[in-house]
């Protein structure tokens, strides 16, 4: 991760991930993958339409948080 001054609000701090953090956080996601999918293998039509619809209320709700706290 890095750490530099917010140029537009001096009270902020603008955090990033490095290249190792970005390949890092990809693995994590690889093994979170492998880990749940067996998870929902026999899930219905209906209850991945019911996912796919939560997760995208998830989404658009942390977009909107994180554009708030900018």
């Amino acid at each position: 991760m890095t750490r530099a001054g917010d140029p537009e609000d001096s009270r902020a701090t603008v955090v990033d991930l490095t290249a190792d953090g970005r390949e890092a956080l990809d693995r994590w996601r690889t093994d979170l993958v492998a880990a749940i999918e067996p998870l929902f293998t026999d899930l219905a039509d209906d209850e991945w339409e019911t996912l796919r619809r939560a997760s995208q209320i998830l989404a658009d709700r942390t977009a909107v948080s994180l554009a708030v706290a900018r």
